[in-house]
């Protein structure tokens, strides 16, 4: 219409038509008005381009980053680029938000360092001096005091490749929030610390019997150790049938088998033999880990603690 009132030329004008009998179509329509040689304006020529290809690409495009983009949160991880020259860092979303410090500016490798744990920042700096240096790719983790607490930070990156096969000095890559997993390694390794060095006699059995009869051996203690007379490496893998004998009580072991067998806890006392081939008498006292998908729950009935599916009700009352 422009062209056609007031002899103006326009170009990029984008529309979408839907016609009764075809899909719809996105056309770039670009017009420039005619004129006769007395210069008036008789009309218009108007060129209309098919952008259908093209829009539905960037359509795509777009629902792929944005399915990316969902990706990486929810795995707690943002994506980032790195230019060497310039040291500076662009990423999926904001750094300082990602990291929970909402009042950092983070626009470049130097000041994510500067929000770095002071014992950490030589972790990051060695990381950064390899890819400096030539090397392809790098890994480290670190720690970043936040607004919420002590944060966790898994950095990976690789230097991208031209089309001639050549290191080019940008560097692309993940940070990933493992505090979760930093925190359950610290408390595994107090526990098993507990465990190692508990006077009590512990061994940790398999959920199910597997190749041989009963269920194999995955930890024992020290304790456990010293009282049978077995080293760690010798009852690894091998069923605690070892330390039966023909004055082992069957009712007894068909009891604690039981109770293995439906994820309940067992207490008794059970005659079991040395490896030199003495007896002796332990007080068992049994409490089955029951898998991901069951749950623990007070069952008066029971008088203790019962394991059951989690989308199950309870067991029925003895």
């Amino acid at each position: 219409m422009k062209a056609i009132t007031a002899g103006v030329v326009t170009e990029g004008f984008e529309a979408r038509i839907h016609p009764t009998s075809h899909r719809a179509i996105d056309l770039s329509i670009s017009a420039a008005p005619v004129h006769d040689p007395a210069g008036h304006l008789l009309g218009a020529v108007s060129i209309l381009h098919d952008m259908s290809d093209r829009k539905a690409a960037m359509r795509q495009l777009r629902e792929k980053e944005e399915r990316l983009r969902f990706a990486l949160k929810s795995a707690r991880m943002i994506a980032y680029e790195w230019k060497i020259p310039t040291q500076i860092l662009q990423a999926s979303e904001s750094i300082p938000t990602w990291i929970g410090l909402e009042t950092a500016t983070i626009d470049t490798l130097t000041d994510l360092i500067k929000v770095v744990h002071p014992n950490d920042v030589s972790i990051l700096r060695e990381s950064i001096d390899k890819l400096n240096l030539g090397g392809k790719e790098c890994e480290c983790e670190f720690r970043v005091p936040s607004d919420s607490g002590m944060l966790w930070v898994q950095c990976r990156g690789r230097r991208l490749i031209d089309d001639y096969g050549k290191l080019t000095d940008r560097v692309a890559g993940i940070l990933i929030d493992v505090s979760d997993r930093r925190r359950s390694e610290e408390r595994l390794r107090m526990l098993e610390s507990a465990v190692v060095h508990a006077r009590d006699a512990v061994v940790i059995l398999e959920p199910e019997p597997n190749r041989t009869p009963g269920r194999c051996v995955l930890y024992a203690n020290d304790a456990f150790c010293e009282m049978t007379g077995y080293v760690a490496e010798e009852l690894l893998g091998r069923s605690l049938h070892l330390l039966r004998g023909p004055d082992s009580d069957p009712n007894t072991l068909e009891l604690l088998r039981d109770a293995l067998d439906h994820v309940e806890p067992f207490k008794g006392e059970l005659l079991n033999y040395h490896r030199n081939g003495t007896t002796f008498w332990v007080e068992l006292s049994v409490v089955p880990a029951p898998p991901n998908n069951y749950k623990w729950n007070w069952n008066y009935g029971a008088g203790g603690f019962q394991a059951w599916p989690a989308n199950a009700g309870p067991p029925p009352l003895p």
